[in-house]
């Protein structure tokens, strides 16, 4: 008596992760080291402002797959640290 292989059937799932490409990377590793900068003053100054932006833009980086909005959202989160700096935090 021979056994047969059965077939089983394959269905690809689409991946889930964003795409890396080399410009994601170099972005991301730009983007996540002004964060540590950000971060390590704030914790050497103990400035909530500082750690608070410098730990996000550590962060979201890792989310983002598009180097266009990687960029703006860190405009965005310095431009707000430096509002808020300025109001005196």
């Amino acid at each position: 008596m021979t056994m047969k292989a059965q077939k089983v059937p394959t269905t690809a799932k689409p991946s889930t992760l964003p795409r890396v490409d080399a410009n994601s990377l170099l972005a991301s590793l730009f983007i996540s080291s002004i964060g540590m900068v950000a971060f390590l003053y704030g914790k050497k100054q103990n400035r909530v402002p500082q750690m608070v932006i410098g730990l996000t833009l550590m962060v979201y980086t890792y989310l983002l797959s598009s180097v266009a909005w990687m960029f703006g959202i860190a405009v965005a989160l310095l431009a707000l640290l430096w509002f808020v700096v300025r109001l005196g935090w």
